[in-house]
């Protein structure tokens, strides 16, 4: 059977489902690009006739609009991440912060922490697979224990998100469901200043082939990934050079290796483009093999392994 026809009684507007939030209830968004664009937009538009609704939320990259000052008395804000959207309404005394917590401890703050617990979860997932179960997308914080612990959810079902691993949504548990597709939210980055920049050209310098990096957000960790971009593949050079020394022996191909390597950052040129135009290098690794060696994959390890099994993990 169609989900549709399935779910057809639970199927309505955005401004529908919303109209039965009261005044005094407590709201959680989901985190991240998680956070539902239709009900946060159907939820403002109902400012007026709210009082005291309390909305928990994390880090989002919308735009926020419930944080203005106009909604003051209207909705009140817990936050478990303070970004750069919400930290003005932070400074001016409208967000409550609950600081000191890795993300990894939100599931467990969800579960263990009545005074979280909402009466409303605000979520966006997947349409359902053939099993009725939906994803959350790659929103793999709070969303979850969040919508377990609420008393009733409302669920905007979104075709842009991805369908991922992890744990899943049935959506029989939905309260009411609404159907809409909205472009996600997306990060943009900072422009660093001088003294960013050279504190990101010292971070890169230290980052050795093969590394896994959790970058953050802001201008510093953007920095210091437009170097990495700009290395144009200089991170796998010690990878290229032992593939060298077979042919050439350990130290000329140290040499050969480190002197393309200097012409890639001096000219701010292609390392791989380099060293295919090298001779020295195209006698010995063809294109394709170079892009073998160059592909990050091939120095993940176990780590896709290890995230599903994470990520399929009750933390609850």
């Amino acid at each position: 059977m169609d989900w549709h026809e399935q779910y057809k009684d639970k199927i309505t507007t955005a401004a529908e489902a919303v109209s039965h939030v009261r005044s005094g209830e407590k709201i959680i968004f989901a985190d991240w690009i998680g956070e539902p664009p239709a009900l946060v937009e159907a939820l403002v538009n109902r400012y007026e006739e709210l009082e005291n609704v309390t909305i928990i939320h994390g880090m989002s990259p919308g735009p926020n609009k419930y944080l203005e000052e106009k909604y003051t008395g209207h909705f009140h804000h817990i936050s478990l991440f303070i970004g750069p959207n919400s930290r003005p309404a932070y400074l001016a005394g409208r967000v409550d912060y609950i600081g000191g917590t890795n993300f990894h401890n939100w599931p467990d703050m969800f579960a263990k922490n009545p005074d979280l617990n909402p009466h409303w979860a605000f979520i966006q997932v997947t349409p359902p697979d053939e099993n009725g179960m939906c994803s959350f997308g790659n929103t793999c914080c709070f969303t979850e224990p969040a919508a377990r612990t609420a008393d009733r959810i409302i669920v905007q079902v979104n075709p842009d998100m991805p369908f991922t691993g992890g744990k899943l949504f049935d959506l029989s548990k939905a309260d009411y469901i609404v159907e809409e597709r909205s472009p996600l939210y997306v990060i943009g980055r900072a422009e660093p200043s001088e003294k960013i920049k050279k504190i990101a050209d010292y971070c890169a310098s230290l980052i050795e082939d093969g590394a896994t990096l959790q970058l953050g957000i802001g201008a510093l960790p953007d920095a210091i990934a437009r170097n990495l971009d700009l290395l144009h593949g200089l991170v796998f050079a010690e990878t290229v050079m032992m593939r060298l020394s077979g042919a050439y022996g350990r130290l000329e191909a140290h040499e050969l290796v480190y002197e393309i390597a200097q012409q890639a950052i001096s000219e701010h040129r292609s390392f791989r483009e380099l060293l295919l135009a090298d001779p020295r290098v195209g006698s010995q690794i063809s294109p394709e093999e170079l892009d073998a060696l160059m592909d990050p994959a091939r120095y993940t390890g176990l780590a896709s392994y290890f995230v599903d099994q994470v990520a399929g993990t009750d933390r609850g």
